[in-house]
């Protein structure tokens, strides 16, 4: 089980668990709203945050002088799943727990990095998720 996932209210809240801690989902599970999948990304992938960002997903970037320690501790303080490339992959791995960090190949270009982490948490968005956050804030924008 990873460590700092929460559990969400949806009727398949197991299966969304199991997502979040990088399990592949069943072929008939509902898909994940983009809002519910939060994620880290370090430095290395900064372009893939600001599209995920795009569509709707909770996204943390690490600032290019940040360690990636810190990936590790938000993770797990605010149940995030880390997506990283390289290197820093087993580091972090081992911090964090199976299946709570997902490696990317950095010479994708970014959106085709976010179509494999939408498919790989069966995420798919709708239009109302396109720039239904904030980019520089990452907050989700209010209905007035």
């Amino acid at each position: 089980e990873c460590q700092g996932v929460q559990r969400v209210s949806l009727s398949h809240s197991d299966t969304v668990k199991g997502l979040l801690c990088g399990e592949l989902p069943p072929e008939d599970s509902p898909p994940l709203p983009p809002q519910q999948l939060r994620v880290v990304c370090d430095n290395m992938l900064q372009g893939l945050g600001r599209y995920l960002r795009c569509l709707g997903v909770d996204v943390v970037m690490l600032e290019n002088t940040d360690d990636h320690r810190v990936a590790a501790k938000l993770a797990q303080a605010e149940g995030r799943v880390i997506l990283t490339c390289g290197q820093p992959f087993q580091t972090l791995r081992s911090q964090v727990g199976e299946g709570c960090c997902l490696s990317l190949d950095c010479s994708e270009k970014a959106r085709d990095q976010a179509i494999r982490v939408l498919r790989h948490f069966n995420v798919q968005p709708t239009p109302s998720d396109i720039f239904s956050r904030c980019q520089s804030l990452q907050c989700a924008y209010l209905d007035v």
